[in-house]
């Protein structure tokens, strides 16, 4: 568990949203930058689940030892996508309904 927990604060902070960098002072819009990284981290995560299911992960990370985080993984395969214009996968959205 350890390990899992340093690698979401690795992710959170210099290796993926870079929180630690922003700045801010204002109470509420820490609250809402936080509450909006944790819903990007979530969605990261269950696409990074699926693409790995789907074999994807040989893609943009070694074959046999797989040296990045989950988060590390889905985080370049997204880069690809963009830089390849490709369609980026989506599994739930979001609505103020």
């Amino acid at each position: 568990r350890r390990f899992w927990i340093e690698e979401m604060f690795r992710d959170f902070k210099e290796q993926g949203f870079r929180l630690d960098k922003t700045h801010l002072e204002c109470a509420k819009r820490v609250s809402v930058l936080v509450m909006c990284v944790c819903i990007a981290y979530t969605w990261t995560l269950i696409l990074g689940v699926d693409l790995e299911k789907a074999g994807k992960r040989k893609e943009v990370d070694r074959a046999k030892n797989p040296q990045l985080s989950l988060f590390q993984f889905v985080f370049r395969y997204l880069r690809r996508c963009f830089a390849r214009r490709e369609e980026i996968p989506r599994y739930f959205r979001l609505s103020t309904s």
